[in-house]
């Protein structure tokens, strides 16, 4: 149960309202490493990842995963107004 409340830890950001400061330092790290790395891979890196994440304990299903859908929603439209 404590490598579950430690996952859900680690990834609270997910559905909080300061994932975009957070989620562009993420970016920067692999853009760092991987010259080749564009935002556009960026936003399906995360639109992918939000997708198919999922919070392990209650309390964070009940505090993070509206908000997570909510930032999946936006990262979608985003996408999709690309041109």
């Amino acid at each position: 149960h404590l490598e579950k409340i430690l996952c859900d830890a680690d990834l609270d950001y997910l559905g909080r309202e300061d994932y975009d400061e957070i989620a562009p330092r993420l970016y920067e790290e692999i853009a760092a490493r991987d010259n080749s790395f564009t935002k556009e891979a960026w936003l399906d890196m995360q639109i992918k990842f939000l997708s198919a994440h999922k919070y392990f304990t209650k309390s964070a299903r009940l505090k993070r995963q509206k908000g997570k859908e909510v930032k999946l929603k936006e990262l979608i439209s985003i996408k999709q107004n690309r041109p």
